[in-house]
């Protein structure tokens, strides 16, 4: 006879493989993995690529045309680069995303240099304003794109579905803020408002000139990824 304590545990067990495969299937779904080149667990032990692959997972329901692409390093004026999360390209244009899985309360201005995430207890923690992030990522993107494109780009700042987005303010035209389970709506909102579109060529156009910045070479992302380290050392000093 099965202790009662092993019989939870293997309860336990089971529900924990029920979900996971449910994950996994839901992952195969997707191209998430064909586009990013991540794996189910790579993904799935990641807080960051996992909150990557529920925004894509989100825009691939959308209507085509449209291309996603994930994680394109970018190229600066003082040769270093610049990581983008995912640009979504569809009609209306180009909307260049910063994924924060973050959860608890969000606290931030456009214009300050810092935002802070607040859990109960009075726990606080402080991270770098993700519109100046993304404006920096928006400034690289412009200067890969013809004139055309350059007024046709959108900074979405997406967070958790769990966090609380709390006095958040923001005095730019397209630019939002906003939870995962809003970007579908927002993405139509700045469709309305631009009644000017893209064709499906030039849909391609932009996707097929930004695709040698997705997958770079390693050196290129080891570069990238020591700058941030010392960037962040020096400014806890």
């Amino acid at each position: 006879m099965i202790a009662p304590l092993l019989r939870f545990y293997l309860v336990i067990l089971l529900a924990l493989i029920m979900m996971i495969s449910y994950l996994y299937f839901c992952f195969t779904q997707s191209d998430y993995q064909k586009i990013s080149h991540h794996s189910f667990f790579q993904t799935l032990l990641n807080k960051g690529l996992w909150g990557e692959y529920r925004i894509f997972n989100t825009l691939e329901s959308y209507a085509r045309p449209y291309y996603i692409l994930t994680n394109l390093y970018l190229p600066r004026k003082d040769n270093t680069t610049t990581e983008i999360d995912l640009i979504f390209i569809n009609e209306t244009g180009l909307f260049v995303i910063e994924s924060k899985n973050y959860a608890g309360w969000i606290y931030g201005d456009e214009k300050q240099k810092y935002w802070t995430q607040v859990f109960s207890k009075q726990q606080k923690f402080r991270f770098f304003n993700p519109i100046w992030q993304n404006a920096a990522h928006l400034n690289a993107l412009k200067e890969q794109l013809p004139n055309e494109y350059k007024e046709r780009l959108y900074s979405f700042i997406v967070f958790n579905n769990k966090c609380e987005l709390k006095n958040v303010h923001l005095t730019s035209a397209n630019l939002t803020v906003i939870k995962r389970k809003q970007l579908k709506e927002k993405i139509k909102h700045f469709q309305y408002k631009n009644r000017q579109t893209l064709t499906e060529t030039q849909i391609n156009q932009i996707a097929c000139s930004l695709q040698p910045f997705t997958h770079p070479e390693q050196k290129i992302k080891e570069a990238h990824i020591e700058r941030i380290k010392k960037k962040k050392q020096t400014t806890v000093k």
